[in-house]
């Protein structure tokens, strides 16, 4: 996938199937709105080594060392998109208490600009539902299950209206400890 956001979004939006264009519209409004409220370019000479992927769902833990596996997408990348997506990915829920210590540590590790990093994530939010869409995409191929269809479906809805709330609240950080599926 292509290395920016906005190139990530648009390249998924381009492999959305008919089946699921309706969320198309909405997509491309709430990233124009984040969009015309993050006129600053996010630098690409700030950036660190990342798994990508983190999260316990790809952690060992041997005694008191952690250890992190599937480094498929490994490699340098934004620090804002590391803890963004951390604090979204689906299978990472975490309590209130440890996201706040999560964002605080990785806002001052990386000296990073809170208000940036709220835009940020109203983009990974819509990168996450185009995600969620994808898959949705692929179980309906395979014939899944009306529930499981249902939850994914749940998720994009779930993703897309935090996306919304993101571009609208100045209350973000809460939002990350609205209940998933």
């Amino acid at each position: 996938f292509p290395v920016t956001i906005h190139a990530q979004i648009s390249e998924r939006i381009n492999g959305t199937t008919n089946e699921f264009r309706s969320y198309v519209p909405r997509i491309k409004e709430i990233s124009l709105a984040i969009d015309m409220k993050q006129q600053e370019v996010f630098s690409q000479n700030r950036l660190t080594y990342s798994v990508s992927d983190l999260g316990l769902h790809n952690a060992l833990l041997f005694g008191d060392q952690i250890f992190f596996i599937d480094l498929e997408f490994f490699g340098k990348d934004s620090p804002y998109k590391l803890i963004g997506d951390f604090l979204l990915h689906p299978q990472n829920r975490f309590s209130r208490i440890d996201n706040a210590y999560f964002l605080d540590d990785g806002m001052s590790i990386f000296d990073m600009n809170r208000n940036h990093l709220k835009d940020y994530v109203g983009l990974l939010a819509v990168k996450w539902s185009l995600i969620c869409i994808k898959r949705l995409q692929n179980l309906s191929r395979e014939g899944a299950d009306f529930n499981v269809l249902q939850t994914q479906k749940d998720l994009v809805g779930y993703y897309l209206d935090m996306a919304e709330l993101f571009v609208h609240s100045g209350e973000w950080e809460q939002l990350l400890n609205k209940e998933r599926f």
